[in-house]
Formats: C-alpha cells, sequence, structure tokens
C-alpha cells in the first residue's frame, strides 16, 4: 500500500477509535450528571431537567453534552436569587478517562 494511503488509513481508524470511545465516556458522563443531581440537592417532579442532558455532538476528540432546557444553566450556576448547584460538571477521574482513551485509541491503531 502507498505510504500517503496508508496514513489516510490509519487516521481513519484512530478517529473512529476516538469516535466510539467518546460515544462510550459521553453516555457514561451523562448517567454521572443524572445521578449527581440528587447529590447536589435538584428535586424534580417531571425529570425535564434530568432527561434533557444527553451527548449533543462528538467531533474529533471534542465531546459535547448539552441539556436542551433553557433553565439547566440557572439551577447549575446560580443566579443571585438562588444557590448555585452544580451537577454538570465531569469529575477529575472522567477527565483523566478521556485523556486516556484518546491515547488508547492511536495506541490500538500503530500496535
Amino acid at each position: 500500500m502507498e505510504p500517503d494511503k496508508q496514513i489516510h488509513n490509519d487516521l481513519k481508524r484512530i478517529d473512529a477509535n476516538i469516535t466510539k470511545s467518546l460515544n462510550d465516556i459521553g453516555t457514561s458522563m451523562v448517567e454521572d450528571f443524572r445521578n449527581n443531581m440528587s447529590r447536589v440537592g435538584i428535586r424534580s417532579n417531571t425529570g425535564n431537567l434530568q432527561h434533557s442532558i444527553h451527548v449533543d455532538n462528538i467531533k474529533g476528540s471534542e465531546l459535547n453534552i448539552v441539556s436542551d432546557v433553557d433553565y439547566a444553566k440557572y439551577v447549575n450556576d446560580g443566579t443571585s436569587r438562588m444557590p448555585a448547584r452544580p451537577f454538570f460538571e465531569p469529575s477529575k477521574q472522567e477527565e483523566n478517562d478521556i485523556e486516556r482513551i484518546i491515547d488508547a485509541a492511536v495506541t490500538k491503531v500503530f500496535k
């Protein structure tokens, strides 16, 4: 195989490995954020906020987890009249996991 084609194929495999791995960690983080809500004292009658949290987009090594309700930011960050209840923050372990996943995806291709 030509070197340029091999490099191109290797990069595609790296991208696919990273995307799959980030999707897996994103799904786990969504569950953690949902579980954090009760830990920080967020009670809900409808569950709208909890169910609105989802993986929105994965591009390259960027993972976006969002909430579709407009008040999520105010609950998480607080306001002048309401204390912050930060449920939407990755743990240090999750941040380390993302770095480890990207490294593993690259290493897997070149083994």
